[in-house]
C-alpha cells in the first residue's frame, strides 16, 4: 500500500472492545465491517491510531476503510492523521455515525454542519479544523424521556434490531457507493428523506 493508491477514505465510528460489540454507537463499525466482507481487501494493517485495509472498487478507485481504534470521542485523532498520511482532500473522506435525532435506520447524508453532540464528530471537527466533510447519519432513535443518552448510546441494540440492522445493510452499502462513485448531491438526492439537498 504506499501513499499515492489512496483515492478515498470511509472511516466507521465506534468504540474498540467486546463489551461495546453490539451497542449503538458501534453502527459505523457494523457497515465498515459489513463492507469489508463485500470486496475484495487487502490484509488489515494498524496504522495512525487505526485498523484499515484497502479495496480497489470502480471506477478504479482506491478506497481505505478506516476503523478508528482511539475510543469514540478521540475518533479525530485517528482521522487528521489518515488524512495527513495520505494527503487527501476533504471531500474525499466519508464519516459514517450513528444519529440520535433519526429515526431508527433512517439514513441521511450532510456535507458538513456541526456536531449535533456527537463527540465522535465533535473530535474529527476539532482536528480537522473545519466541518466541510461528508458524513453518513444512520439513525439509532432516541431514548426514553428518562432515560440517559450517554446510556442508550452505550446500550446493546435488541436481536430483532440486529437483524434489522443485518437486512439494511445492502442500502448501506448502496449509499456509500453512490457517495464514491456520484458525490455528494446526487446520493443526497437519492438517500435523504427530502428531496431538497441538505447540505448544511
Amino acid at each position: 500500500m504506499v501513499q499515492e493508491e489512496i483515492n478515498y477514505a470511509v472511516f466507521g465510528l465506534g468504540n474498540p472492545g467486546k463489551e461495546y460489540l453490539t451497542s449503538r454507537h458501534n453502527i459505523g463499525f457494523w457497515v465498515v465491517d459489513y463492507l469489508e466482507k463485500q470486496y475484495k481487501t487487502s490484509q488489515k494493517r494498524i496504522e495512525c491510531f487505526a485498523v484499515t485495509w484497502l479495496a480497489a472498487l470502480p471506477p478504479a478507485q482506491h478506497v481505505l476503510f478506516v476503523k478508528p481504534a482511539t475510543f469514540m470521542n478521540l475518533s479525530g485523532k485517528a482521522v487528521g492523521q489518515i488524512v495527513q498520511k495520505y494527503a487527501l482532500p476533504l471531500n474525499r473522506i466519508l464519516i459514517l455515525h450513528d444519529d440520535l435525532d433519526l429515526p431508527f435506520l433512517q439514513i441521511r447524508i450532510k456535507n458538513r454542519g456541526q456536531s449535533g453532540g456527537h463527540r465522535g464528530v465533535e473530535s474529527i471537527i476539532q482536528s480537522l479544523h473545519t466541518d466541510l466533510f461528508a458524513r453518513l447519519k444512520i439513525g439509532i432513535g432516541r431514548p426514553g424521556m428518562y432515560e440517559d443518552p450517554v446510556e442508550y448510546v452505550l446500550s446493546s441494540f435488541s436481536k430483532k434490531e440486529q437483524q434489522e440492522i443485518i437486512n439494511r445493510m445492502p442500502d448501506l452499502r448502496d449509499a456509500v457507493e453512490s457517495w464514491l462513485e456520484s458525490g455528494f448531491h446526487h446520493t443526497a438526492n437519492r438517500f435523504n428523506r427530502k428531496n431538497t439537498v441538505d447540505d448544511e
